[in-house]
């Protein structure tokens, strides 16, 4: 029987690992300022009109081979609308709420469109609606940006990034495995000299 290697990672570290070029903007908190992250996500949710689940936990397990890639996440809301369920990413910021636009970062579209297919393909959906909330922490001001998704884009999307994250845990396992027996072949030439040297 094969045994496999067990990996566990989270939807953002993967997405952040993957995708993620050049600074991160600054406009965003560090750990030490989370707590206005929390209270703005439960501002959110409380101030929502339509049914509005916060926190809810995600995971999906991908086995290729010898490797089990175990990914999990926290949706920070789902939504049941009239127009169908919307997957809710909240992004607090310190930039001025005009500075943001649609295309502001990828790299939060490529998280909430992972925690899209997970859900959508658990809760059995063929589309959902992706929606980007930024919330401006000092002054209180919001932005919505909306994208309706069906679960194949969603899928072929969610899919190319995890072969590609397996590609890489395998280049570098490979490294690991040729380092070592280089290792191993210099200490085994030496000790043979240092043997030879009596």
């Amino acid at each position: 029987m094969l045994t496999k290697s067990i990996i566990k990672i989270s939807v953002r570290f993967l997405v952040e690992l993957m995708l993620q070029s050049g600074d991160l903007n600054s406009g965003y908190f560090s750990n030490s300022r989370a707590m206005d992250g929390i209270k703005a996500h439960q501002l959110i949710s409380k101030t929502s009109k339509e049914d509005y689940k916060p926190e809810v936990s995600v995971s999906f397990t991908a086995i290729d081979g010898d490797i089990q890639l175990e990914i999990n996440g926290r949706i920070d809301g789902v939504i049941n609308s009239n127009e169908g369920i919307i997957i809710d990413e909240i992004k607090t910021t310190t930039l001025p709420i005009a500075f943001i636009s649609e295309d502001f970062s990828s790299l939060h579209w490529a998280q909430a469109k992972c925690y899209a297919y997970i859900y959508g393909v658990k809760n059995n959906l063929d589309s959902l609606n992706v929606r980007l909330t930024y919330y401006q922490i000092d002054t209180c001001e919001m932005k919505h940006f909306f994208k309706s998704m069906n679960i194949k884009e969603l899928e072929r999307f969610f899919f190319n990034l995890i072969e590609k994250y397996l590609k890489r845990i395998r280049a570098v396992a490979l490294w690991g495995v040729s380092r070592d027996e280089s290792i191993k072949a210099r200490m085994s030439i030496s000790t043979g000299k240092f043997m030879f040297s009596y």
